[in-house]
C-alpha cells in the first residue's frame, strides 16, 4: 500500500486525467440520470382478478375464490395467499417466495392454472393475472370535472387520454370513473307476455342479425383471369335504429314481430359501480404512468405542457387539476441534496481555513464533489435511479465525505511544518495513517452494510440507502489515498507551512488548557468510563420507553383521506347524498390550506394493490389535497383534528374514519392478523374475540376488520319436482333471471377505436321491483314459455312466507 501511495503521488499527468474524467463523467451522469419516486423493484407478488358482474360476495367466494385457491395449491413457490371476495369481483394477491422461484415463472404457472380452471360460472369474465411491480407507480393524476352530461365529460377524458399517450416518456394512461358505452335493449315485461316471447329469443335474434361471416374467395376464371374476389355475408349494426328493426319472430301469414314491438333501445353506459367527483363537480381522472426508463420530472413537465394546448381544445367549461404529482417529492428531495452539498462544502471550507492554510483547505474540500460525482457516475452506469430512497443515502453521506481527507491533510501539513518538501510530506503523511483511516471509514461502511441484506419487499427498497453511502465512502477513500497526495504536493507553495487562524490561536492559547484537561480525564478514567456507561444506559432506557419507533412519519405528506360507510345496501346515489354535506364542509376550508377534494363513491382503497380495499355502493372515500406545508399555518394532523370535531357519524353514516397518508414505499399496516377456518360464522366470532382482546392492549388503535356485510339479497329456492313437471332445469331458471335483471351481452358493434356491447334485459321499471321476478318467462325443453310464478306457490296457498326477513337476507321461497 505504501508503494502504491508513493507511485500515484508522483504521477501528475495521470492523476490530473483521472480527476478531469471523474468530474466530466460525473456531471454528464448527473444531468442524464433517471429521476423517479421509488426504485423499480420486483414486489414478489402476483395479482389475480376475476370479474363476476351481479354476483354477491358469497357467490363470488363459493364459485370463484375458494375453488381457484384450491387449484393454486399445486403451484410451487407461493408463500402466502391473500384473497378478497366482494360484490361482483374476486381478487387474490399471491406472495412469491424468491428462494423457490421467480416472479415471472410463478406468474406463468399461476396463469396456466387459472386459465385451465374449467368451472367458471356463466357470466364471469376472463381472469386477469398481473405481476405487481413498483414501476407501475403513477407519475401524476389529471382530474377532469365539469357540470356537464357524462357523455361530454367522457368524450373530453378520452381525448385527453389519446393526446397524453403520445407524450414522450408516457407508458400508459389509466382512466378512472370512465364507464363503457353500451346499447341497452330494455324489454317490456307486459309485451313479452302478450307475444309469448322470452328474453332469450331477443338475445338470439340480435346475435344472429349482427354478423360478418367470410365466405371465401372467387378464384380467377375465363371471364376474369386476373382478379380474385372475396365474398362476405355482412349484416352489421350501425346504431340503435338497426337494432330496433331486428326481426324476432314471424308467423305463417308473414306478420313480423320486431325488437321495436317489444323493447326500447337506449345508448347509455354500463352499470355504475364507481363514481368520481372533483371539488364537488362530476368528474373523471386520468392516471399517467411513465415508462420504466423515463425521467419522472421530465415526463410530468411534458404532460403539463401538453395539457396547456389540450385545455384550449376541450373548452373552458372543464376544470382541470393536477393531483398526486410525484415529481414534486423528487424535486424537493433533490433540492435538499443539492443544498446540503453546497452548504456542507461551504462549511468545510470555512472550518478548514481556520485550521489549515486556505489553499490546503480547498484541496481537502475537493474530495466532496469528487466523491459525489463519482457516485453519480456509478449510479448511472449501474442503472440505479436517483429516487427518494437512494437520495436519502447520499444526503446522509455528504457530511462524511471529507472526514478521511481532513485527517490525511492535517498529518501531511504536520510534516510540512516540520520542514519536509510538499511531495514528501504528502507521501509520508498518507503512508503513516492510511491503515487507521481505512479502519475508521470501514466502521461506518459496516454500519450501513447490513441494510444491503434485508429481506422482503421493504429490504428491496431500503438497499438503495447503503448503496449510496458505501459507494460514496469508497470513492472518498480512493481519492484520499491516491488523488489527494499529488494535489497536496502540486498545488501548495513551497515554504508555505503556516497554519490557519485557529491553528495559530491553538498554539498560543488553547493547547496548554487542552493538555491539562486531558491529564485530568486520564487520571479519573474509571470515573469517566462509569459516567459514560451510565449515560449510555440512560439513553437506551429513554429510547425504549419514551421514543416511539415510526418507520415513515406522517408529517410532510400533503394529503389525507376520509373513509365513509353508509347503511348496508345503500345505493350509489344515496351514498352520494349522504356525503354531500361533508363534501361541502371540506370545500369551505381556507384556500390557503386546501387545493383539491376528490370523492370516490363505491370503493375505498389507497392504491391499486391495497389488500384492505373495500368495494360496494355504500362505501365512499374522500381525499383532501393540501397546499405545501411551508405555505400554511396548520399541519395536516391539526386540520384532521378540527374536522373530527365537526364531521361525526349519524343515523345515515355507519362509520367514518380519518387517515393521514405516510411517506415511503408501500409497507402496509404494522401488524395484520388473519383468521382461517371452515365456517364463516366461526371465523367472524373468532375475529370479534381477537378484536375485543386487542382493544385492551396498550398502544393499539385504529382496529379494522375487512369483513363487511353485503347488501340485502333475494334467494330463489326451487323445488326439483315442480321444475321437472314444467320441463325446466335450475340452470335455465338461473340464466333467465340473470338475463332479465343483470342483462346479457348479445353481441357488439365494433368500431375502429371502440367496441360497444348490446345488452338485453328487462326495462328499468320491471328491473326495479322484486315482484317482476315471478313474472319472468322461461322457455322449457318443449318450446313452451313457463312463467316463474307457475312453479311457485303463493303465500296464501302454501303457508310459507314469500319473503323472510333475516338481518340482511331476504328469501323468495319457491316450493
Amino acid at each position: 500500500m505504501n508503494k502504491l501511495i508513493d507511485y500515484f503521488a508522483r504521477q501528475g499527468v495521470f492523476i490530473t486525467l483521472i480527476s478531469i474524467s471523474v468530474f466530466f463523467i460525473g456531471i454528464i451522469s448527473t444531468i442524464g440520470i433517471k429521476r423517479e419516486v421509488f426504485p423499480n423493484v420486483d414486489m414478489d407478488m402476483v395479482k389475480v382478478t376475476i370479474m363476476y358482474p351481479g354476483a354477491s360476495a358469497d357467490s363470488v367466494e363459493k364459485l370463484l375464490t375458494n375453488p381457484i385457491e384450491q387449484e393454486l395449491q399445486e403451484v410451487e413457490g407461493i408463500k402466502r395467499k391473500f384473497s378478497v371476495s366482494s360484490e361482483g369481483i374476486s381478487y387474490m394477491i399471491l406472495q412469491i417466495d424468491p428462494e423457490q422461484t421467480t416472479t415471472k415463472k410463478a406468474k406463468d404457472d399461476i396463469k396456466d392454472v387459472v386459465d385451465a380452471f374449467a368451472k367458471y360460472p356463466e357470466g364471469s369474465e376472463a381472469p386477469v393475472v398481473k405481476a405487481i411491480e413498483s414501476k407501475l407507480t403513477p407519475s401524476i393524476e389529471i382530474a377532469l370535472a365539469a357540470d356537464l352530461p357524462e357523455f361530454q365529460i367522457r368524450s373530453a377524458a378520452k381525448y385527453i387520454e389519446r393526446e397524453i399517450e403520445q407524450v414522450k416518456g408516457v407508458a400508459k394512461v389509466n382512466l378512472n370513473g370512465v364507464r363503457d358505452i353500451e346499447y341497452r335493449v330494455q324489454a317490456d315485461a307486459k309485451k313479452l307476455r302478450e307475444n309469448q316471447v322470452s328474453i332469450g329469443e331477443l338475445v338470439s335474434a340480435i346475435r344472429k342479425q349482427n354478423v360478418n361471416i367470410p365466405g371465401g374467395s372467387i378464384e380467377p376464371n375465363k371471364e376474369n383471369r386476373y382478379t380474385e374476389t372475396i365474398v362476405r355475408t355482412v349484416s352489421e349494426y350501425e346504431d340503435e335504429k338497426d337494432i330496433l328493426e331486428t326481426p324476432v319472430r314471424a308467423n305463417t301469414l308473414g306478420d313480423i314481430i320486431k325488437i321495436k314491438d317489444l323493447a326500447t333501445v337506449e345508448k347509455t353506459f354500463t352499470k355504475q359501480k364507481i363514481s368520481y367527483r372533483i371539488n364537488g363537480l362530476p368528474g373523471m381522472s386520468l392516471t399517467v404512468l411513465k415508462k420504466e426508463s423515463a425521467d419522472s420530472i421530465k415526463t410530468v413537465a411534458a404532460v403539463k405542457k401538453a395539457m396547456v394546448a389540450i385545455k384550449k381544445k376541450i373548452g373552458s367549461e372543464f376544470s382541470i387539476s393536477y393531483i398526486n404529482d410525484t415529481s414534486v417529492y423528487v424535486k424537493r428531495r433533490i433540492s435538499v441534496l443539492s443544498s446540503n452539498l453546497v452548504v456542507g462544502l461551504g462549511l468545510v471550507l470555512i472550518i478548514l481555513s481556520l485550521i489549515l492554510p486556505v489553499r490546503v483547505g480547498l484541496i481537502t474540500a475537493f474530495g466532496i464533489p469528487f466523491s459525489f460525482l463519482g457516485a453519480m457516475a456509478f449510479f448511472d452506469a449501474g442503472d440505479i435511479s436517483l429516487n427518494l430512497i437512494s437520495m436519502m443515502g447520499l444526503i446522509i453521506v455528504v457530511g462524511m465525505l471529507v472526514d478521511d481527507a481532513v485527517v490525511v491533510t492535517e498529518n501531511a501539513q504536520r510534516y510540512r511544518e516540520a520542514g519536509l518538501e510538499p511531495l514528501e510530506a504528502a507521501i509520508k503523511g498518507t503512508q503513516q495513517i492510511w491503515a487507521p483511516v481505512t479502519v475508521s471509514v470501514m466502521t461506518t461502511m459496516m454500519a450501513f452494510g447490513p441494510l444491503m441484506f434485508m429481506s422482503g419487499i421493504f429490504g428491496k427498497f431500503v438497499k438503495n440507502i447503503p448503496i449510496g453511502v458505501l459507494v460514496a465512502l469508497a470513492i472518498s477513500l480512493v481519492e484520499c489515498f491516491f488523488i489527494l497526495p499529488h494535489h497536496l504536493a502540486a498545488w501548495t507553495k513551497k515554504g508555505n507551512n503556516s497554519s490557519g487562524i485557529l491553528g495559530k490561536s491553538w498554539e498560543r492559547f488553547l493547547s496548554i488548557p487542552y493538555q491539562k484537561l486531558t491529564e485530568h480525564i486520564l487520571r479519573g478514567r474509571y470515573l469517566i468510563t462509569a459516567a459514560v456507561l451510565c449515560f449510555f444506559a440512560y439513553t437506551l432506557y429513554f429510547a425504549k420507553n419514551y421514543m416511539p419507533f415510526v418507520l415513515f412519519p406522517k408529517g410532510g405528506v400533503e394529503n389525507f383521506i376520509i373513509n365513509i360507510e353508509g347503511p348496508a345496501g345503500s345505493s350509489l346515489a344515496n351514498t352520494g347524498r349522504i356525503i354531500a354535506p361533508i363534501e361541502a364542509k371540506l370545500l369551505r376550508l381556507p384556500k390557503s390550506e386546501i387545493e383539491d377534494v376528490t370523492t370516490k363513491l363505491g370503493e375505498q382503497r389507497l392504491g391499486n394493490n391495497d389488500p384492505r380495499s373495500k368495494r360496494g355502493s355504500e362505501f365512499a372515500q374522500m381525499r383532501i389535497y393540501l397546499t405545501p406545508e411551508a405555505d400554511r399555518t396548520r399541519k395536516a394532523n391539526e386540520i384532521i383534528e378540527t374536522l373530527k370535531t365537526t364531521i361525526k357519524p349519524d343515523k345515515n353514516i355507519r362509520k367514518i374514519s380519518f387517515e393521514q397518508i405516510s411517506g415511503g414505499p408501500p409497507v402496509g399496516k404494522p401488524i395484520n392478523i388473519g383468521v382461517r377456518g371452515q365456517n364463516m360464522d366461526d371465523i367472524i366470532a373468532a375475529s370479534l374475540k381477537i378484536k375485543k382482546f386487542l382493544e385492551g392492549v396498550e398502544g393499539v388503535n385504529e382496529l379494522e376488520s375487512n369483513y363487511v356485510k353485503g347488501k340485502p339479497e333475494i334467494h330463489l329456492k326451487l323445488k326439483p319436482e315442480k321444475l321437472a313437471a314444467a320441463g325446466l332445469s335450475i340452470q335455465e331458471v338461473g340464466n333467465s333471471v340473470r338475463s332479465s335483471i343483470e342483462g346479457i351481452v348479445a353481441t357488439s358493434i365494433k368500431k375502429l377505436d371502440d367496441e360497444i356491447d348490446i345488452r338485453v334485459s328487462l326495462g328499468k321499471y320491471d328491473r326495479g321491483r322484486s315482484s317482476s321476478i315471478l313474472e319472468i318467462l322461461i322457455p322449457n325443453s318443449r318450446g313452451a314459455l313457463i312463467p316463474l310464478s307457475r312453479v311457485a306457490e303463493s303465500y296464501e296457498s302454501s303457508g310459507v312466507a314469500a319473503y323472510q326477513h333475516q338481518e340482511n337476507l331476504r328469501e323468495v321461497a319457491i316450493t
